[in-house]
């Protein structure tokens, strides 16, 4: 019992290691991507104000 114990558990720790990797990537590419975008409306206003 006490191998079939740590197989789930490492099994369940390796599925929240998987979750929280994409959760952390998926919240990093969001926020390079505001991040981005916010700077590119700002000086994109200040070049051209026809533009977005």
């Amino acid at each position: 019992m006490k191998v079939n114990r740590a197989l789930i558990a490492e099994i369940v720790l390796s599925g929240k290691a998987i979750v929280i990797i994409f959760t952390v990537t998926v919240l990093a590419s969001l926020y390079t991507g505001l991040v981005s975008w916010s700077l590119h409306s700002k000086f994109a206003e200040e070049r051209s104000p026809v533009l977005m």
